[in-house]
Order: structure tokens, then sequence, then C-alpha cells
């Protein structure tokens, strides 16, 4: 398995990154991911991220956007605000303007990454379906790594009162479970789709008290 700062590397020379570009391109997605806030939108779901981006690469028809939407979608995370996703937008457009990569590449990663602020509301197909498809598929792993990810993701909102909390992780759980397709791509939904719901109404029974 490719490690994350060789496969940062390897992306930013594929975009004609300078040699000052990747060393504080990578410092700056190192430190942020590794925020002491960061226990689940971390440097291992980047690695999860990447994990399916290398098993789906081949059905992908601009992997470059993809990589470069994975690498940045999370860069930015407050759970005390819900700007997150624009404000990581934008830091992407910023760093990648200093690449050579395509102005329209660009704006597409920037379009993914805003994606990821509604998800199934969002219509999406081809590139964008993989990518929002590989950003939700914690949803559909075993048990027990499912578990892990519901108590990283109540870690990330300590601050929130556990009645609140409670309250708003059901609403999110069942904007999922009551999706008519959670997973857009034939292949992602065929493999975690019915897991997916057994493990939404598993932390929905009890009452998202993890």
């Amino acid at each position: 398995m490719k490690n994350l700062a060789t496969r940062f590397l390897e992306d930013a020379q594929n975009i004609g990154a300078t040699e000052a570009w990747c060393t504080s391109g990578w410092q700056e997605m190192e430190q942020a991911y590794i925020g002491p806030s960061r226990h689940y939108h971390n440097l291992q779901h980047l690695q999860n991220l990447f994990n399916l981006f290398d098993q789906y690469k081949d059905q992908l028809q601009e992997p470059d956007v993809v990589s470069w939407t994975i690498w940045y979608h999370d860069i930015i995370y407050n759970a005390k605000r819900k700007d997150n996703e624009l404000r990581s937008a934008e830091l992407a457009r910023v760093r990648l303007q200093q690449t050579n990569l395509a102005t329209d590449k660009i704006e597409r990663i920037v379009q993914y990454i805003e994606a990821t602020a509604q998800h199934l509301s969002v219509k999406a197909d081809g590139d964008l379906s993989y990518f929002l498809d590989f950003d939700l598929a914690i949803l559909g792993s075993d048990l027990d790594t499912y578990a892990v990810y519901a108590k990283a993701i109540r870690q990330e909102y300590r601050h929130v009162p556990g009645l609140l909390y409670r309250r708003g992780r059901r609403k999110v759980l069942r904007y999922f479970a009551d999706a008519p397709q959670l997973f857009r791509t034939p292949a992602l939904h065929m493999r975690f789709a019915k897991q997916a719901q057994r493990n939404l109404a598993w932390e929905l029974s009890k009452g998202a008290k993890l």
C-alpha cells in the first residue's frame, strides 16, 4: 500500500508542482488532517478513500481530478462551523492554481468538494458519483468498523450536549437510511448498500447513544 506522503508527492509532481510546493503542500495537508479534533476526518479517512480510489481507478474518466478532490475535501474541518466544504474548496482552488493543473479540472475539483455539503441531494454521475460513494463507504463497512466510526463522530461533536447530539445524529441517520439509493454507482451499491442499511438501523436502534 502506497503511503500518503509518497502518494502526495507523486500526485504533485504529475501536475507540475515545484519542489517547494510539494514540501509545503504536504506539510499543510498533514497538519490539517492530524489536528487534535480530527477523530474521524483524519489521515486514516484519506487512506480509506485512496484504497477505494485504487480499486476503482480504471472506472474513472479523470483520476487526477478525483485524487485531488480526495486530498482537499476535508482539509478544513471544524465541527462547530457549517462552511467547511466551501472553505476547503476555495483552499483547493488557491493551492492548485499554483500548479500546472488545467483550470477546468481545478473547477471540477472545487465542484466535487462543494458537493459533499449536500451529498445525496446533489445530481451526480461519472467521477463525482464514484467520489461521493467513496466518501460514504464507511456506512457500509463491517459493524465493528462502523461502531468505531460512529464513536469517532461523537468525539468530533463532543462540544454538543448529549440530547442535542442524539437528536441531530438521528436526523442524519434517517437522511441516509431513507435515501432511495444511498450509493450511486452500481459497483459500490452492490458492495455496500445492504450492510449500510444494517449499520444505520443498528445505530438508530441505540438512539445514537455511542
